[in-house]
């Protein structure tokens, strides 16, 4: 089943924006979703500010983008008032440079609203090749149709259809329930 479309101005707004700016090779539009001093990590390294992203292989992350297409398979959404994390599982194909792309990838971006605007403040790609053995021993996340609640020292959340929205709500102790129809 299809992940619903965001609603505006959420923090799900804000990655499927970074990953539409990035495919159109739109660095203006990059610019305006990131705070000043954002951390961009992928490869075992990091950028420490969008200058440094954009003065290195944003260029390369942008032909990457419009060269294959991402099909997003399921997301994961923690927000705490202004701090939000999505967590995006995406399968990738197409060709780059000449070579076939088939990969399965996850995005974990870290978002701070400020006077009301989500702004990325991390954002980590890792990925790997999808094989015949890959396929067959690993599963992308599983929908669920059900709500679960999850209890933990520090917050109470619920998980709810294929975007789990996590909401913060009150300190707990540290326990999981089962699934709730």
């Amino acid at each position: 089943s299809e992940i619903p479309a965001p609603q505006a101005g959420s923090p799900a707004s804000v990655a499927d924006a970074f990953g539409e700016a990035l495919k159109a090779g739109d660095e203006a539009a990059l610019r305006a979703l990131f705070a000043p001093g954002a951390v961009i990590a992928e490869g075992g390294g990091a950028e420490r500010s969008f200058e440094e992203y954009a003065g290195h292989h944003m260029s390369n992350d942008m032909a990457y983008a419009a060269a294959v297409s991402f099909d997003l398979k399921d997301r994961n959404i923690l927000e705490n008032g202004n701090i939000a994390t999505v967590i995006s599982q995406s399968e990738i194909n197409g060709a780059y440079r000449g070579e076939p792309v088939h990969r399965q990838a996850m995005e974990t971006m870290v978002l701070k609203r400020d006077a009301g605007v989500w702004k990325i403040h991390h954002v980590h790609w890792s990925s790997a090749p999808i094989t015949e053995d890959h396929c067959s021993t690993r599963s992308y996340l599983a929908p669920h149709d059900r709500v679960r609640t999850v209890s933990h020292p520090r917050m109470d959340c619920q998980l709810y259809g294929r975007e789990r929205v996590l909401r913060l709500v009150r300190p707990l102790d540290c326990q999981e329930s089962s699934y709730k129809a």
